[in-house]
């Protein structure tokens, strides 16, 4: 899509503001505008008075985003980002309680002790291959793997700053090392290895999808849903010797319009 979601969105929220008298709902996620369109589809669906808005952007951005809006909240729902994420803002004091109908399902560890977030799935991550430029039996089985000299511009990788998924993969990466030195030093010599950093999701998926990389490091149920609704050429490799899961959520930001 060469124009970002959240874009078009604001437009079509200019243009018809004037005679559209449903209830705003501003949704912060980084879930990408196909899965984001599908859910605002169904739930104004099922509220014919609502307009859902969903703004796409990376989990740390949303963070930080709710974080300078915290005097004056523009998102009703924040709907994507790694648990300790969420955990931090609740500690911010960026979040407010609240009870889902399905809040009884989710297990202790995976939501906040006094219902200011919640886990909606597991997400694992891993290796996202492309079927088409790298045959199963080269595909890479470990993380270690990715600092063969064979990887050499063959990696694409989302960049960390505002991507709750990298933030979780790097810190992953630098704890399992001996020393946190060491850890960084890994990161180093993925690097070298690195052809490019995407700057968005969208670009990732392209960038591997297209052959101008081969590998990534991302997660389980993006990588599916990109193979499945858009019939890219990926699989996805679990690593060998253990991989984060982290447990994705949502929150209503504190003072959310329209909760």
């Amino acid at each position: 899509m060469p124009v970002r979601f959240g874009f078009l969105v604001a437009l079509l929220v200019l243009a018809g503001c004037a005679s559209d008298d449903r209830t705003p709902l501003v949704v912060y996620s980084p879930h990408g505008s196909d899965q984001l369109e599908h859910y605002e589809a169904a739930f104004e669906a099922a509220n014919p008075g609502v307009d859902v808005q969903p703004l796409d952007m990376g989990a740390q951005e949303a963070y930080e985003r709710i974080r300078t809006e915290r005097a004056n909240p523009q998102a009703s729902v924040w709907w994507g980002a790694p648990q300790v994420t969420f955990a931090l803002a609740a500690e911010d004091g960026l979040l407010q309680p609240f009870t889902p109908s399905w809040a009884g399902a989710v297990p202790a560890s995976a939501k906040d002790a006094e219902g200011r977030w919640y886990g909606t799935y597991l997400t694992p991550e891993g290796f996202l291959v492309n079927t088409n430029t790298v045959p199963e039996d080269e595909w890479p089985r470990d993380w270690d793997d990715l600092l063969e000299p064979r990887w050499q511009d063959r990696i694409l990788i989302r960049t960390p700053m505002q991507s709750g998924t990298m933030r979780a993969i790097w810190s992953a990466m630098i704890t399992r090392q001996p020393s946190e030195a060491e850890g960084f030093d890994w990161l180093a010599r993925l690097d070298q290895n690195t052809k490019g950093y995407a700057a968005d999701p969208t670009q990732l998926y392209l960038g591997i999808a297209r052959g101008t990389a081969d590998v990534t490091l991302w997660n389980m149920p993006d990588s599916y849903l990109q193979a499945e609704e858009k019939g890219y050429p990926f699989a996805f490799v679990v690593p060998e010797s253990g991989t984060p899961v982290l447990v994705d959520g949502i929150a209503i930001p504190a003072g959310a319009p329209q909760p």
